[in-house]
């Protein structure tokens, strides 16, 4: 045994590593070992030693012959795994992709072998093994018609309906959408059924509360009709529906039933109302008829319109018999037809006698006319006689006939006293002024005064004499009573007036002999003499007539004084005409100027020209009234310019006071300030708005400003208050501050600080800066930053004397020596300590000194700024301290110690 092992080859060893090794090492290009390895391959027991000696010959057609043959579940996935990764090398024949669509489940191999099928069913096939709505949309995206006619299905059962639509070609999704409507239309018809049958039953249950039959029964048909053009078969509960169906149309048939019953009985009641309306309306008629037939007759009564009458009063009899028989009693016509009876009977009585009396009637249309009131008594004579003889006449007549000519008697006497309207008014007239007169004669009788009763009475005289004869005897005993009472007041006048008159005389003599008189007093009393005079009565004799010219003659005398002065108003009238019409002048200047003018300048020239027409002196009133005339249209002119520019002010101003009540809804009360103030400069530049409403705007914007004001004043109280308790508080958190600082304590100090700028700023948010603690905050603030200061210095100068002694021992602190970038020497760099801080430099130095100041002043230029502490950083990051740097370092010594 162990001699046979050493001796067989250990592909053949029973042990399956040995054989693991042994395809290891075997060469598959070598014919010798590509047999063995075949035969491993394909008779091995072992599912790894099959597997590894595939793999060494990894030939793609042993592959599929091993995923063919095998039944080694291991080696088969093994061959599919290498298979799938060789198949962009090898496509596989149509039987092998077959197999392996066949015995791949996985997905992602399922995938892989997609675009290697061609037969579209199978393709369908992998897609629905795959399952992934991505690859499906994809695969269904890039199909043809027909294909995606196929593939309809399969998107519907992935519920990929968007995809589908979004996708398909133009006559498939033509066809979805058709399909879509269809299905959306079938799946709501159920619905729209039920609904549509529900509101015909309800229409159908509902006529039961409905009572008019007409109405209801249209009703019914239409409801049935709908009901019958239901689909029924899409409800669930056909049978339900239609059984309801019919318990409710048996119901509504029986109410219609009744309504039916009672509107037959209406109907047939309404038809008797119908005739018995008709019947009335038939008696309204006849009457009528019968009362034209009267009146035909009783303008012309002749035997034919009695005929006609008579031919109405029958139809009226046959009228009452219809009346009777459809048990209707009219008592206003059956009395109407027994008068018309009778008063035909009278006129048939009477109506030879009737052409007499139409003659005798109508001579009243030819009555004659006064064209004067001299021809008015005979015509008034002759119309009476007419009036006298035709009513005689027309006692006869039945009173119907009578009535007529009666009226048409009236008509004539309407007609002649139009005719003479005129006349007659006149005539009416002259009688009242006359007896008007006659009676203020009496009255001025007895009042004394005498004169103008003789000229009143002349007037009566006159306007007697104008009156017909008939009128006049009417006023005569009037006219001789009063032509009695003047004739004795004429006689005793002449006996005391004549003394009168000289005494006058004399007085007028005596008036002119008075030289300085006052014009307005002597105007007057000239006046009163004239109106004595003329109360001393009529002047009838010669003696009169004389004293009467030499009364004349002398206080003409008199007023030679009055005439003088009233030529001189009469001359300063004149020039008053002058001076007004060059005002009106100037009225037109600023009517033709007023658009170049501010509305200011226009009312002050306007107020100056007002004055000055007022001021411009009299004129007598014919004048006045044509210069008014010309000014008036000026002035209205100007005044409108100034109206209009007031009612533009007025709009403005109100457009302002809605502004400032817009302001007061910001919740910012100065900010609603500070734009009143801007309303309230813009108010005063717009100008006046008129008396109407200046005031009234005024008060309004006023009354906003003030709402505005008392809310600032209000806030600003409630500031004020939290501001002193803020104070309050403030003043407390100070005084806690300076009690609780330690002045020689840094630290201390610096809170103290901080919390003191922390207390100044809230001074300054509640707008305390000007109180007497933000005065005591700062100056506190100034004495610990200075109290600060000093301890800070004299820290840092004792930790600088410190570091110098360690310095000049050679000796750089660990805490200095940090590596500081500088291209600088440390000799340059004593030189820079030296400038700032103003201290010499060896001469020896001089030149790097020079170079060294321009560098930091260029330095400076350009915003570089150096200090002690970084120089001195730079300067000990050179390095340690030798003897050299011993002698820079006691030159800078004194710029830090």
């Amino acid at each position: 045994m162990i001699f046979s092992s050493l001796f067989t080859p250990k592909w053949k060893s029973k042990k399956a590593s040995d054989r693991l090794l042994a395809i290891s090492q075997l060469d598959a290009n070598k014919v010798k070992d590509n047999t063995i390895l075949n035969q491993l391959a394909n008779n091995d027991d072992d599912d790894k030693v099959k597997i590894a000696a595939l793999k060494r010959i990894n030939d793609i057609s042993l592959w599929w012959q091993t995923y063919k043959q095998e039944n080694s579940q291991p080696v088969v996935s093994a061959a599919e795994k290498e298979i799938f990764n060789q198949l962009e090398q090898k496509k596989p024949t149509n039987d092998e992709l077959e197999l392996l669509v066949k015995r791949c489940d996985k997905t992602q191999q399922l995938e892989a072998l997609l675009p290697l099928v061609n037969d579209f069913n199978v393709q369908v096939s992998l897609l629905k093994r795959i399952g992934k709505k991505p690859l499906i949309t994809d695969f269904f995206a890039h199909a043809s018609d027909s294909q995606q006619l196929e593939l309809v299905p399969v998107m519907q059962q992935y519920q990929l309906d968007k995809a589908l639509l979004k996708h398909a070609k133009p006559a498939l999704a033509e066809q979805l959408k058709q399909q879509e409507e269809t299905r959306k239309r079938e799946a709501l018809k159920p619905i729209e059924v039920n609904k549509a049958s529900t509101l015909v039953l309800a229409k159908l249950n509902a006529l039961r509360d409905k009572f008019d039959f007409v109405k209801c029964d249209t009703e019914y048909k239409q409801l049935e009709a709908q009901w019958q053009q239901l689909e029924l078969d899409y409800l669930d509960d056909k049978q339900s529906v239609v059984a309801k169906y019919q318990d409710i149309t048996a119901k509504a048939q029986k109410h219609l039933v009744g309504l039916k019953a009672k509107f037959d009985e209406e109907q047939a009641a309404k038809l008797r109302q119908d005739k018995i309306k008709s019947v009335k309306q038939t008696s309204v008629s006849l009457k009528e008829r019968g009362e034209n037939a009267l009146d035909t007759l009783l303008l012309e009564p002749t035997a034919d319109n009695v005929s006609a009458l008579e031919t109405a009063l029958s139809a009226m009899n046959a009228h009452q018999a219809e009346l009777d028989t459809l048990s209707q009693s009219d008592s206003d016509f059956t009395k109407f037809t027994q008068r018309l009876t009778a008063q035909c009977t009278e006129i048939k009585d009477v109506i030879e006698s009737l052409p007499a009396i139409a003659e005798q009637v109508n001579l009243g249309k030819t009555l004659i006319v006064a064209s004067d009131l001299q021809g008015l008594d005979e015509a008034q004579e002759a119309k009476s006689q007419w009036y006298s003889t035709t009513s005689d006449m027309l006692k006869q007549l039945p009173k119907p006939l009578l009535q007529n000519y009666q009226k048409q008697m009236r008509e004539m006497d309407k007609h002649w006293k139009a005719s003479h309207q005129d006349l007659l008014k006149e005539v009416k007239s002259l009688q009242q002024d006359v007896t008007k007169q006659l009676k203020d004669i009496k009255r001025l009788i007895d009042a004394g005064r005498y004169k103008v009763c003789f000229g009143i009475f002349k007037g009566v005289q006159e306007n007697i004499e104008k009156l017909p004869k008939s009128s006049q005897q009417k006023l005569e005993a009037e006219y001789q009573l009063v032509d009695q009472e003047l004739t004795k007041v004429n006689e005793w006048q002449r006996e005391i007036s004549l003394p009168k008159r000289h005494e006058l005389i004399e007085e007028v003599k005596q008036k002119i002999a008075q030289n300085d008189v006052d014009i307005a007093e002597l105007s007057q009393w000239i006046k009163v003499a004239r109106k004595r005079w003329n109360e001393l009565g009529y002047i009838a004799t010669d003696e009169e007539k004389t004293l009467d010219e030499t009364f004349n003659q002398q206080l003409e005398i008199a007023f030679t004084p009055c005439r003088e002065h009233y030529a001189a108003l009469e001359a300063a009238r004149e020039k008053n005409v002058v001076t007004r019409k060059n005002l009106i002048v100037q009225y037109q200047a600023l009517a033709d100027s007023v658009s170049t003018l501010t509305l200011k300048e226009v009312e002050k020239q306007y107020k100056q020209l007002k004055q000055n027409w007022r001021n411009a002196g009299e004129v007598d009133n014919k004048n006045y009234k044509q210069l008014l005339a010309e000014l008036k249209p000026i002035d209205n002119q100007i005044f409108a310019f100034i109206k209009a520019a007031y009612a533009v002010n007025a709009d403005t101003k109100a457009k302002l006071v809605k502004e400032a009540e817009a302001c007061l809804t910001d919740d910012n009360i100065e900010n609603v300030i500070e734009q009143l103030k801007s309303l309230q400069q813009r108010w005063k530049d717009i100008g006046f708005a008129g008396k109407k409403l200046e005031n009234q705007l005024w008060n309004e914007f006023r009354a906003v400003n003030d709402r505005a004001f008392s809310l600032r004043d209000s806030e600003r109280q409630a500031k004020r208050e939290q501001q002193d308790e803020k104070l309050v508080s403030l003043q407390s958190e100070f005084t806690r501050i300076t009690q609780d600082v330690e002045l020689d304590n840094v630290d201390s100090l610096t809170n103290a600080i901080s919390a003191l700028a922390n207390l100044r700023d809230e001074l300054k948010q509640a707008y305390l800066l000007k109180s007497q603690l933000s005065n005591e905050v700062s100056s506190t603030l100034t004495e610990y930053a200075a109290k600060q200061e000093v301890l800070k210095n004299s820290k840092d100068k004792e930790k600088l004397i410190s570091l110098f002694e360690q310095l000049e021992q050679g000796v750089i602190p660990s805490s200095w020596q940090q590596k500081v970038p500088s291209e600088l020497t440390r000799q340059q760099i004593t030189i820079r300590i030296e400038l700032l801080n103003e201290m010499g430099s060896p001469e020896s130095d001089d030149a790097v000194r020079l170079s060294e100041q321009v560098t930091l002043l260029q330095e400076k230029v350009n915003g570089a700024a150096l200090d002690n502490e970084t120089l001195l950083k730079q300067w000990l990051s050179k390095g340690e301290i030798d003897s050299e740097s011993l002698a820079l370092l006691a030159r800078i010594k004194p710029a830090f110690v």
